[in-house]
Parts: C-alpha cells; structure tokens; sequence
C-alpha cells in the first residue's frame, strides 16, 4: 500500500546565537536563500569522451576488468577518468563481500546505469572490521551515475571529507541500507542530488533517505525520499536546498533540520509518521527544526503526517511562503520555546489540532501576506 500511494505521487508530482526580531527575520527569501551553488557536473564539462577510459568487462570481485580495479586504477592515475560498463555485462548485479575502494581521484565520471551493488551480510571494511557502505566519494569533481546500492550496513553512497566539492549523484537508486540512503559528511559539498531514488533505508537505528551533517552542503533536486526511517535531515552547521523532491511515507519526520540551514521550493512532505508501520512513531512530523535552525520554504504541500505540520522549537527560525499545510494528524503549527515562524499566504485548515498553536511566552509566529502582494 505505501508503495501504491509513493508510485501516485511520482506521477502527480547557522545556528546563530543572537536573538533576531520580527523584522528581521522576515526581510525576504535572500535571508535564508543563496547559500548553495548547484555543483558543476563532470559529464556537462568539456566534451563528452566517446568512450570510457576504463571499461569494466569482468563480473568479478577483484583483479582485472573488474569495477574494484578500474576505482584503483583511476585512483592511481588521478583523473580525469569515465569508468563504464561493458553493455554485454548488464544489467550486473555485485555481491560485495568487501568494501569496494573510496573514489579519492578527482574529475572521474562513473557511468554504472545498470549495475546494482548488494550488501553482503558479512561484508567487511579493509581493515577487516564489519560493515560496509556501498559506495565512498572523497574526491572532486566526481559524477555517479544510475547506479543501485542495497542492502549495506551503513550508507548506499557516501560523500564525505572536504575534498568531496562539486560531486552529483544522478539517478541512482539506494533501498534497504540500515543507515542513510545517500549520506553526505565531514564538510563535503555541494554534492548534487537529482532525479534519484532513497527508499527504505534508516533503520538501525536513526538513519535517514538523506542525510547532510557536520557543515557539508547539499542539493537535492527531483527526487523520491520514501519509506526510510526518516527522510531527510540537515544537521550540525550543514546546508541545503531542496526542489521539487517528494518526501513522503518515512516512518517518523519527513524533513528535519537540526542545527542546520534548509532552502527551497516546491516540495511535496506527504504521509510521513502516519501509521503505515507496526509502531508508532516518535515525532511524525511533517517538518520539524530545532537547535536554531534556519528554513525558508516556498510552495511546500504538507499534508496527511501523522503528528503535526510544521514544529519549529528552541530557536528555530521557519519562513513558508505560499502552500499549504492540511489533513495533519496534529496542530498544523507548532511553535515552542523561542522559535520564529511566519506564514506568509499558508493555507491551513482541516488539522487534528489548531491551526496554530504558541507553546512558549518566547515564541513567535506571524501570518502575512507573500512578498508578491506587498
């Protein structure tokens, strides 16, 4: 059933210390937005080779023609490199037994439409210790395109490290990872998140679709966030901006932003925490932000969560322009502690609770017009 309504949906579809005022904090969008750059992509750069440098032609694990030995081979060369896949292999299906080598070479174009990375249960790093990720991205300029990483212990794909600048991750497929869909790290970024899909990972214990944390960047643009733990989640100085993504059926919230910056626009958070699992959800909330976090949206649908809309606590700032927050199991608003909302031209109505509910004398929230009727 959570399935059905996802496939529905792809048709129709800074912490800072000071304490700000009113006026400030509802100037315009230029105060959230303007924090990302989309990252350059390597196949967009230059002309296209005609041909893969390195041509992955063996369905091995390891030694020659394998796509363990092309990741070596472009490490030691440095880049620029396209690694491809023999059209006689596919679709090419790897058991990994062993985690495949972190992509350290800059300007390296992985073109793995077709290939599925399978976890293994007894998968081990090189060190030798348990658990693996599908695929690392330390390096520059990387593009992974269409590949599927399933069924891994820690993250289908992982960007992490400052090196990892102007990375794109294109198409892909991550499901059923017991940590983050795709998570992005360590002051990586931008990394580029497009038309992919993040379903079914998270759950052990707190993982989420995505994840962006310890001030990496990130933007996610066109993608399918469902049925994980959580669904996507910005966290401890990171940054990102999200376009026209559906987020929708995650067990517990659909976006959090934890310490963190969120921009954006035309996203749909649909049925996140309401009751497709067998127990119940912790939050369940459409949106969620707290710890100063900073989130201005625009053309946001938050409908039919489990708990409320909107929670905006600590010293959370959250600017929605335009949209509309109906059919939630709670209030449609919560603002707590000393949180910032304003609602400029939000349409609420039909929630399990108020529209709006102040829980602390500290909080604020404003409901004007949009910036396009002043």
């Amino acid at each position: 059933m959570v399935f059905v309504a996802i496939a529905a949906l792809v048709v129709t579809a800074g912490c800072g210390a000071v304490r700000r005022t009113d006026r400030e904090l509802s100037r315009s969008a230029a105060f959230f937005g303007g924090f990302d750059r989309t990252p350059a992509r390597v196949a967009d750069a230059g002309p296209k080779a005609p041909q893969p440098t390195h041509l992955v032609t063996s369905a091995g694990a390891e030694g020659p023609g394998t796509l363990r030995q092309a990741i070596l081979d472009v490490n030691e060369s440095g880049g620029p490199a396209h690694i491809g896949v023999a059209a006689e292999l596919l679709p090419l299906k790897l058991d990994v037994a062993e985690e495949l080598p972190t992509v350290r070479a800059g300007s390296v174009l992985l073109d793995l439409a077709g290939v599925t990375l399978s976890g293994l249960e007894e998968c081990r790093r090189r060190s030798g210790r348990p658990g693996c990720n599908g695929l690392v991205v330390e390096g520059p300029a990387v593009e992974v395109r269409g590949l599927r990483s399933e069924g891994f212990v820690f993250d289908g794909i992982s960007v992490r490290g400052a090196r990892a600048r102007d990375v794109a991750i294109v198409e892909c497929v991550a499901r059923g990872n017991l940590d983050d869909g795709v998570g992005i790290s360590d002051h990586a970024g931008p990394v580029l998140v497009e038309r992919s899909v993040l379903v079914g990972n998270g759950f052990d214990p707190k993982g989420k679709g995505v994840l962006v944390f310890d001030y990496a960047s990130a933007v996610l643009i066109d993608n399918v966030i469902a049925a994980n733990r959580d669904g996507v989640t910005v966290g401890r100085g990171a940054r990102a901006r999200l376009e026209r993504n559906v987020i929708a059926h995650n067990f517990d919230k659909g976006l959090g932003a934890r310490a963190g910056t969120i921009g954006g626009r035309d996203n749909v958070i649909v049925g996140n925490g309401a009751a497709v699992f067998e127990e119940p959800a912790p939050n369940a909330d459409a949106l969620r932000a707290t710890l100063g976090s900073r989130v201005y949206l625009e053309n946001t649908v938050i409908e039919g969560n489990g708990d409320a809309g909107v929670v905006a606590a600590d010293e959370a700032s959250v600017v929605l322009e335009g949209g509309r927050i109906i059919g939630n199991g709670g209030v449609g608003v919560v603002a707590a502690d000393s949180a910032f909302v304003d609602l400029r031209g939000v349409e609420i109505f039909d929630n399990g609770g108020l529209d709006v509910h102040r829980a602390g004398a500290n909080a604020r929230v404003l409901r004007s017009r949009p910036l396009s009727d002043r």
